[in-house]
């Protein structure tokens, strides 16, 4: 834990200076005459307030945990455990308040598939997953639902904090050793039903055929193009163009939708696959009541949410620190 405290530490320092740099700006004579920039930069800093308060706050508790340890003599060992007790569980509160100030910045609202692949000899750590990801959901604010092993998750920066939850995970436990996979993939706008006019382009032409004065003078049929996978639709059936477009438009909706389904399904069977071979992440000890991330190599209580690991990774990333 005290290895992911200065690495949260590390990430949130530039932060916290970039807060002191802007406060000393806004006493600034030009600055408070230039309303527009003088707003910008109390917007700025109030979204690095939190991210400092929480930074210099750790600091201050662990010169207050440096000070304990030089309390020498006879009757002080018990005050002293216990007064650092009561620090570390401080320091845990803030960085957890720190890692989260630190994960919100700038994430979209996403959603997300998370699948678990396990066999009937890994039951414990199949079940301890299950409940690990709605542990997430419930802590992170997302919304989700459970079917048939897998997770279709939504709410904000969910992909990103998610896909740290992805890759092979271990376990030795009273029935011995076991393993799972956890698959994580985001699903676009397209696969929640979505799809913008803007992706559209609607072409207008004269309609074929039968059709009277009207199908011969104006340009009724209608051709639209779906230009991001170049899906296109025809429809001429109406003597309105109206008609002809709504038609033209729907029909292509459908065509596309089922075009990124079918992309979907493709991409899952490939997290399947490739599922087997991906490096193992985690390990769980049932006996000894912890996890342990490997790429971190941190450990928390087995009754502790796995999001401080994936939030510690994204930041890891963010801040180039692999």
């Amino acid at each position: 834990m005290d290895k992911l405290i200065q690495w949260l530490l590390a990430c949130a320092k530039p932060y916290a200076e970039t807060a002191d740099k802007t406060e000393m700006m806004l006493g600034a004579p030009e600055i408070i005459s230039d309303t527009k920039y003088h707003a910008f930069l109390c917007e700025k800093l109030q979204g690095l307030d939190e991210i400092r308060r929480c930074y210099l706050q750790i600091l201050s508790l662990q010169r207050e945990e440096d000070m304990l340890s030089t309390l020498t003599g006879e009757g002080l060992e018990d005050y002293v455990a216990e007064e650092k007790m009561v620090l570390k569980e401080k320091i845990t509160n803030l960085a957890f308040t720190l890692a989260k100030a630190l994960f919100d910045g700038d994430l979209e609202y996403q959603r997300v598939k998370a699948e678990i692949v396990y066999d009937s000899k890994s039951q414990n750590l199949g079940n301890a997953l299950i409940c690990q990801l709605k542990k997430i959901c419930a802590e992170e604010k997302l919304s989700h639902v459970f079917d048939n092993n897998i997770f279709t998750i939504t709410g904000k920066g969910a992909y990103s904090l998610l896909k740290g939850e992805k890759g092979i995970h271990f376990a030795y436990g009273e029935d011995g050793k076991e393993s799972a996979c956890i698959l994580v993939y985001p699903e676009g706008e397209i696969t929640c039903g979505k799809i913008s006019d803007d992706e559209i382009k609607i072409d207008y032409f004269h309609s074929g055929g039968k059709g009277g004065q009207n199908v011969n003078k104006v340009e009724t049929a209608i051709r639209a193009t779906h230009e991001k996978t170049g899906i296109v639709v025809v429809c001429q059936d109406e003597r309105s163009q109206l008609r002809n477009k709504e038609r033209a438009i729907e029909r292509l909706k459908e065509k596309v939708l089922a075009f990124y389904r079918a992309e979907g399904e493709k991409e899952m069977e490939k997290a399947r696959r490739e599922g087997e071979n991906q490096n193992r992440i985690r390990l769980w000890d049932f006996r000894g009541k912890t996890i342990k991330d490997l790429r971190l190599d941190l450990e928390i209580p087995l009754s502790s949410s796995t999001a401080l690991f994936d939030k510690m990774l994204f930041i890891k990333a963010k801040a180039n620190l692999n």
